[in-house]
């Protein structure tokens, strides 16, 4: 009988791939839920009859679980069900505005909302530093952070997501001469040069957006300082109301400088009425939880956030902003002076709202 999660696999699997996956998932959900396979199959038949929800998704949103009715459980989203209801919501032809990080900073400056401080858009042909000069090659990066002299930088792909290619930096200039090294490491100051060819390069081509790295609050410093410790809060608005239906607080892990579950953090619960946390845990299927941060020691479950108040009303404020969306899940830095837009989806990741407890079409419903 396994002991652990196995390896997990996606949507474009193998059929034989898929299948090993569920039959291993289906033994430690028998072993660990104390809920029978048999069960579990007849679950996932009249699952997919009658809502099309697939084996997959009953495991990775956790439907075995038995304080769920089947009528709740039946209210939970297959993936074309998820994007048609977005859709909905937030119409297509208005995604594209918080796809591309440039146009939703441009969009959140012009209309006064909270955000990391913009520096420069990098591109082999359309980059700027700001002042309309251009910054479409290293030695214009090399000018640029002459200008800067000493800072810190986040270097992030226009479009990217997840975390992914997220590059943190610390800027020195030494008699004139700019020096780049990864933040929160010991690694040796290098030229901007050869910054660039070591962490940049790969992704110069899909454009970088640059940002001066945002000082988190020393209460979320506390629990993980290599990383900005976020919030994501997903957000609906029907005319002009707005209504918070689930948040958490994303925290990295030692060494790490972005806290996402994809590479490696932890998460915790936050009661929308009090800003208070519940138990940290890990985002497998079968979490592990956390009092405590288990790198820092920090306690976490029963912290208070700073700001809570004032981050709620930011995250209605962002969203009421946006051209004709309905939906968001927004990303949200708390520094010392108060919350931050990071980053805005029309089209949060799905399967993190296993963790608000709730099905998906009640969530995105009022």
């Amino acid at each position: 009988m396994p002991e652990s999660s196995p390896a997990s696999v996606n949507y474009r699997s193998g059929v034989i791939a898929k299948l090993r996956y569920m039959l291993q998932l289906a033994a430690l959900v028998a072993q660990r839920e104390g809920v029978g396979r048999l069960r579990q199959l007849r679950e996932i038949i009249w699952l997919y009859s009658t809502r099309r929800l697939g084996p997959l998704l009953y495991y990775e949103q956790r439907l075995w679980r038995l304080e769920l009715s089947m009528a709740q459980k039946q209210r939970f989203l297959n993936e074309a069900q998820y994007r048609r209801k977005i859709h909905a919501l937030n119409p297509p032809l208005y995604q594209k505005l918080s796809q591309h990080k440039l146009v939703e900073k441009a969009l959140f400056q012009t209309l006064g909302v909270p955000s990391a401080q913009f520096i420069a858009y990098m591109h082999p042909s359309e980059g700027s530093d700001g002042r309309l000069q251009p910054l479409t090659n290293v030695s214009e990066l090399t000018a640029l952070c002459t200008i800067l002299k000493h800072d810190e930088l986040c270097f992030k792909l226009a479009e990217g997501w997840g975390g992914s290619h997220f590059v943190a930096a610390a800027l020195r200039c030494q008699s004139g001469v700019p020096q780049l090294r990864r933040l929160h490491s010991d690694e040796p100051w290098v030229s901007v040069a050869e910054f660039f060819e070591n962490y940049l390069q790969p992704q110069f081509a899909q454009g970088l957006v640059i940002e001066r790295y945002l000082e988190q609050h020393p209460q979320l410093s506390a629990i993980n300082a290599s990383s900005v410790n976020t919030l994501r809060i997903w957000v609906l608005q029907r005319e002009t109301q707005i209504k918070v239906v689930g948040a958490l607080l994303r925290c990295g892990r030692r060494g790490q400088v972005v806290d996402n579950a994809s590479q490696g953090g932890i998460l915790a619960k936050v009661d929308i009425e009090s800003g208070r946390l519940g138990a940290a845990k890990s985002a497998s299927i079968f979490p592990e939880y956390f009092s405590h941060h288990p790198d820092s020691g920090t306690k976490i479950e029963g912290m208070v956030l700073p700001y809570w108040r004032d981050c709620l009303k930011l995250a209605g404020d962002a969203l009421r902003v946006f051209p004709n969306a309905s939906f968001c899940g927004l990303d949200m830095a708390i520094t010392e002076y108060g919350p931050v837009v990071v980053e805005l989806n029309l089209e949060p990741d799905r399967i993190s709202a296993r963790n608000f407890e709730a099905p998906l079409a009640d969530l995105l419903t009022w």
